[in-house]
């Protein structure tokens, strides 16, 4: 699990916010933060691209970032591990993202991947239909399966590893 020091912490509740962070945690372990939405007139769901479909954020960048890292010290397989609110949308969303623009930068630099849904860490947002009938939060985590993604808890990860 992430830890994150706390000079990163202060920095991801300034004022002036800056797109990405990195570092490394006491333990020796390499971490970006990437910010979305942070353009103040447009939304963002996904990590990547931003509601307008067009724009991009800096988290591409990132990512060929840490998959040119990941093959210069010999890394061949990476495990993403994704969740949060809202199901629905912004883990959905930056799913998609993960898959169009991680995904593709890991295998071209010859890195196998996987990702995992952290379902215990995951929620939908209710959404009346027009029928004022309540959606089932379920599908989004089907269409990330049948993506490829693996369910997993935060448990799971704990107990099993990173894998």
């Amino acid at each position: 699990m992430a830890e994150l020091p706390a000079s990163l912490i202060g920095q991801l509740e300034a004022p002036d916010v800056r797109p990405v962070l990195n570092g490394s945690d006491s333990r020796g372990n390499s971490f970006y933060v990437v910010r979305k939405g942070v353009q103040r007139d447009l939304d963002s769901y996904g990590i990547a691209i931003e509601n307008d479909g067009v724009s991009k954020t800096e988290a591409p960048n990132v990512f060929r970032s840490i998959a040119l890292r990941l093959k210069t010290d010999g890394i061949n397989r990476a495990v993403i591990h994704i969740g949060g609110l809202a199901t629905n949308f912004c883990v959905e969303f930056s799913h998609a993202d993960l898959c169009r623009e991680f995904v593709p930068a890991l295998h071209a630099n010859g890195i196998e991947s996987r990702i995992h849904l952290l379902t215990d860490v995951s929620y939908g947002i209710p959404i009346a239909k027009p029928d004022r009938s309540w959606p089932d939060l379920g599908t989004a985590p089907s269409r990330m399966a049948s993506m490829g993604t693996k369910a997993c808890t935060t448990e799971d990860v704990a107990r099993d590893g990173l894998d």
